[in-house]
């Protein structure tokens, strides 16, 4: 019985005032007293009872229309109270909004200086590499040839001619920079096969500023002789090159090609320039 009058109890806590109820057979209204009031008042004759009867619904109206008055009241002020907690949400709501984008900010910055921390680690251990390369370089110009089969002939296969025009050559040659042209070809084999980009690329080019470069199609269909070479049984026209200095200097022409069934770079002369359409040597 206790557990039965604790659930009527908290059901009639939150039940809206002047609202009807059943429970049953009988019918809860907000306004049963001044009906009864009413109805006593027409069945009786008395004028005293009738007098004390309008007293009593008069006294019961007052006190409905105090128990309106307060319903008003408390609902004008749990209009407020949402009108504030509404502003305060809209205002947290805000601030998180700030806060959200603080965080994509931070985060768009933090993954900035991630990417430039490992672009700036890879470049600091891509010239330890290209130390370490340099430090290998041969100073003889008769090894030059030696240290490409032994350095890169995974990438960079050198003619028996352009090893031939290497121990004929007696000018002058600046054999370091002929050295750093070789691994920027071996790069750009590397680059050809995917395995390395653009950009790393572009490292390799920047010591040397080496740009690989077409040769003329005319010098190749006039001159085709001086363009071809010969690796075992296969002919190669040497289409591209790269190449320093002009001819008031010492100069440095590498010429090659790629060979798309072996994945790899010919290089059939070196280190002096091939005849043009104008110039026969």
């Amino acid at each position: 019985m206790q557990d039965i009058v604790g659930e009527l109890y908290e059901t009639a806590a939150v039940m809206p005032k002047r609202n009807a109820y059943q429970f049953g057979a009988v019918l809860f209204h907000y306004d049963a007293k001044q009906k009864e009031l009413h109805s006593k008042r027409k069945q009786t004759q008395s004028m005293e009872e009738r007098c004390g009867l309008y007293k009593q619904e008069n006294t019961e109206l007052k006190q409905q229309i105090k128990q309106l008055s307060q319903q008003q009241t408390d609902m004008c002020q749990t209009a407020e109270s949402v009108r504030l907690l509404k502003k305060q949400v809209d205002a947290l709501q805000r601030e998180l909004e700030e806060k959200e984008a603080e965080y994509l900010e931070f985060r768009e910055n933090a993954a900035v200086k991630e990417d430039s921390y490992r672009k700036s680690s890879g470049i600091i251990q891509f010239y330890r590499e290209q130390y370490e390369t340099a430090a290998g370089f041969p100073t003889d110009k008769n090894d030059f040839c030696k240290w490409i089969v032994s350095s890169f002939s995974d990438e960079l296969t050198v003619a028996p001619r352009a090893e031939s025009e290497m121990k004929k050559y007696s000018g002058a040659l600046d054999l370091v920079s002929l050295c750093d042209g070789l691994v920027f070809l071996d790069a750009y084999a590397k680059y050809r096969r995917r395995e390395i980009s653009e950009e790393m690329l572009g490292l390799y080019a920047m010591r040397g500023n080496w740009d690989v470069q077409n040769c003329g199609k005319e010098a190749i269909k006039l001159r085709r002789t001086d363009y071809t070479v010969t690796v075992g049984k296969k002919q190669y026209t040497l289409d591209l090159h790269i190449k320093r200095g002009t001819q008031s200097e010492e100069l440095i022409r590498i010429y090659f090609c790629w060979d798309p069934d072996t994945k790899k770079i010919i290089i059939g002369s070196m280190p002096e320039h091939l005849a043009t359409v104008k110039n026969g040597t």
